[in-house]
């Protein structure tokens, strides 16, 4: 499985002293909301309640990441 991992930019760019909204954020931001939309959007009830707690894709693939290696680890050991 492949996992990338993406830093969240910083919310402001203060290079001159001035608190200038970080564009890279906003932009991060709309992709997480709509990768999160996807993501949750394909769930059953079941599976959507235990994910509907979360605010960030990241977050809910980390619960699958746990998730599956759990369920995965008893197989390996055979």
């Amino acid at each position: 499985m492949l996992m990338v991992s993406i830093t969240c930019p910083s919310t402001i760019i203060d290079s001159t002293g001035s608190s200038d909204p970080n564009q890279e954020f906003l932009q991060w931001t709309m992709i997480d909301a709509h990768l999160l939309s996807c993501i949750t959007v394909t769930h059953t009830p079941v599976i959507y309640t235990s994910v509907l707690q979360f605010h960030h894709c990241s977050e809910v693939l980390e619960k699958y990441v746990k998730n599956w290696i759990s369920i995965a680890t008893p197989f390996q050991d055979k």
